[in-house]
């Protein structure tokens, strides 16, 4: 960002992006309860619930105070306030920005694996087809990995970041105060919650949906003949 957002745009910048993940994010979970899988390459529908729910029923409410300004509840808007802090408040605005943006920057992923499931439903291609092209498989496969290993780094730094900036103004507004007093308020705020949750959702499933997904992707890579005609969720 160039300058600080003023706090109305903020919190409009930030519903927005929280309406976009709970579409995406409920459609998937309406389709799944209705029978119906939507990604290729995914035999369970309680493998995507599984990945899913946790960021509606956690990560999602937990950023509704800065959504609608509840001050009395986000002690983090304090530092987010451009209209307190001027261009200082740049730095927080944005890494809670990027929190998001890189943590959800999937949805290209997700519309190719849409997009090939209904091309080949049953997970057989009987023609050529567009997105279950060798090539598109392998952009996709490829994306899928940063998603989990490049993107999800991103979004753990900003987490990083947004910590200390929550950190130094905690310091400043109470110096006398103990370092567990300075830890409470950095971290007991419903946003703060929500990305320490985010943090231990990362570590917890990313690193072996990163590994499986690097061993589709050599043996998709590495697939000849036949093999190379065949969709990604048939090579095991």
């Amino acid at each position: 960002m160039q300058g600080p957002l003023a706090n109305s745009e903020l919190q409009q910048r930030f519903r927005h992006i929280q309406v976009a993940i709970l579409i995406a994010y409920l459609w998937d979970v309406i389709c799944i309860a209705s029978g119906v899988i939507p990604f290729s390459r995914v035999r369970r529908g309680s493998d995507i619930v599984g990945h899913h729910l946790p960021i509606l029923c956690v990560f999602l409410p937990l950023g509704l105070p800065i959504s609608f300004n509840l001050a009395s509840i986000e002690s983090a808007l304090q530092v987010l306030d451009s209209s307190l802090h001027g261009p200082q408040a740049v730095g927080p605005q944005s890494f809670l920005l990027r929190i998001y943006a890189w943590g959800f920057v999937s949805s290209l992923n997700e519309f190719l694996m849409c997009a090939q499931r209904a091309e080949a439903p049953q997970g057989v291609v009987t023609a050529p087809k567009l997105w279950n092209a060798r090539q598109v498989q392998l952009f996709e496969l490829s994306y899928k990995l940063a998603i989990f290993v490049v993107f999800s780094m991103l979004s753990a730094i900003a987490c990083l970041q947004l910590d200390y900036a929550l950190w130094k103004h905690a310091r400043m507004k109470h110096p006398t105060s103990s370092f567990f007093t300075l830890l409470a308020c950095t971290y007991l705020t419903p946003i703060q919650i929500g990305t320490s949750a985010w943090r231990l959702f990362i570590i917890t499933k990313y690193p072996k949906m990163a590994q499986q997904t690097w061993a589709k992707l050599k043996k998709y890579w590495f697939a000849s003949g036949l093999d190379a005609e065949k969709p990604a969720s048939l090579i095991q």
